[in-house]
């Protein structure tokens, strides 16, 4: 070998040498900047419930399930995990669950829980997020008349960006799908059902899809006298298309004579909304939408209607230890029991006390009133139908040491419908034990 050669073979090692040392060291830094989280738990749970299948008294006596109350058993173990390099995060959370009952033991199962997510910045001044979420439980005995476990699965995907086109005006898109998988059983035949209504049948194949699809502008206004405050106000305009339709729907018996038979399958939802975020100060925020609905039912000879919906909040810091806050809503949401849709009208109040580190008390209270479409035929006696919900719960929580804690908690639901065998109360009280290594 010449010099020439030597002296080539020596500079291409030196090169290769400090390629490799350059790469180890981004390596290096990239994994000095990125964090890793890993936090297993695990939950044991004792619960009382006065009414385990939703019954009213009515549906109580049809079916012969007179006693309904019954302490069950539920314990979960699972993980939270993420990991942050540079301006990316990523979120997962998996949990396993086992639910026993005492008395009812045909409804002992097993659940799970899959939810993670990713967000990430890049060329500046865009921010995209993902979730995908998977959950296995047990059906609500809502509105099913029942005593047979229900399994159903729920899958859950959401997507979103959010461009920075300037410092002041954002650029807002984002989409969601949903597909839930959720048996509908054998309805009791009830006395003096509504003339003509057909009876429900089975349909143990029965889903729900979502989907939607949404696009919008946000501008926010500065406070130039509180640097602090550096954008206390975002106002904007939210453009979404949600089409909901269902699947697996047995065929009902035909209609008496004169009465045209409906043919619906789900709806279409066309939502214009306006939309505020406002921080009044460090203690006071606003949030809300307002804006109007088209709801449009697929292959129905019902038409169109509009909706005045919206969705609005108030958050209040009394003092560093106590929290208060309201909100009214007004919205339309799919009703699975039935494969129909309704019109949630309500408000809500809340409370958070926290004296010392780890200590916590929550109250809350919801009311709403429930208009009900009644076009799937899967429930004809649902035409009409309007239902005024209740629901109050307070909970404690405190730790004990420093990877263990106790919450006591107790709900109480209530709910009356111009249907009365839907009617039903429920008061349900259960003490949690969980221990989290962080």
């Amino acid at each position: 070998m010449n010099a020439r050669s030597l002296a080539g073979t020596l500079c291409t090692r030196l090169q290769r040498r400090r390629v490799a040392l350059a790469a180890l060291m981004t390596l290096s830094a990239t994994a000095a900047t990125a964090e890793f989280e890993f936090n297993p738990y695990a939950s044991a749970q004792h619960l009382y419930d006065s009414n385990v299948y939703r019954f009213s008294r009515q549906v109580a006596d049809v079916t012969g399930t007179t006693e309904t109350a019954d302490h069950s058993q539920r314990y979960a173990a699972g993980v939270d995990t993420g990991y942050d390099w540079s301006q990316q995060k990523l979120r997962a959370r998996f949990e396993e669950r086992r639910i026993r009952y005492t008395d009812f033991e045909q409804l002992d199962h097993n659940e799970y829980l899959l939810d993670a997510g990713l967000e990430s910045s890049f060329l500046g001044n865009t921010t995209g997020v993902l979730n995908f979420r998977d959950e296995r439980r047990m059906a609500s005995f809502d509105d099913r008349r029942s005593t047979d476990l229900i399994i159903e699965r729920d899958r859950v995907g959401r997507g979103s960006l959010n461009i920075a086109v300037t410092p002041d005006w954002h650029l807002l898109t984002g989409a969601r799908i949903r597909n839930l998988r959720s048996p509908l059983p054998d309805a009791p035949a009830l006395p003096l059902p509504a003339p003509g209504a057909p009876a429900r049948l089975a349909s143990p194949d029965f889903a729900l899809h979502e989907r939607a699809y949404n696009v919008g502008v946000e501008f926010g206004i500065e406070n130039k006298e509180r640097i602090e405050d550096v954008v206390p106000l975002f106002i904007g305009i939210m453009l979404e298309q949600q089409t909901v339709t269902f699947s697996g729907v047995t065929p009902q018996p035909p209609p008496p004579p004169g009465v045209t038979r409906e043919t619906f399958d789900g709806y279409r939802l066309l939502t214009l909304d306006t939309t505020a975020r406002y921080t009044i100060n460090h203690h006071s925020s606003f949030d809300g939408k307002l804006g109007i609905t088209r709801d449009t039912p697929r292959q129905s000879t019902a038409g169109s209607r509009l909706e005045l919906t919206g969705d609005i909040g108030y958050t209040r810091e009394l003092s560093a230890l106590t929290e208060v806050n309201a909100r009214l809503f007004r919205r339309v949401v799919p009703f699975v029991a039935t494969a129909d849709a309704t019109t949630d009208t309500g408000a809500s109040l809340g409370a958070k006390w926290q004296p010392i580190l780890g200590f916590i008390v929550l109250a809350d209270y919801a009311w709403a009133s429930s208009s009900f479409r009644g076009l799937s035929g899967v429930d004809a006696d649902n035409s009409g139908r309007g239902d005024k919900t209740q629901n109050a719960s307070l909970s404690f929580s405190f730790p004990v040491l420093r990877y263990f804690g106790i919450r006591m908690f107790g709900t109480y639901n209530d709910r009356r419908s111009s249907a009365a065998y839907n009617d039903y109360s429920s008061k349900v009280g259960g003490v949690e034990l969980t221990f989290r290594w962080q």
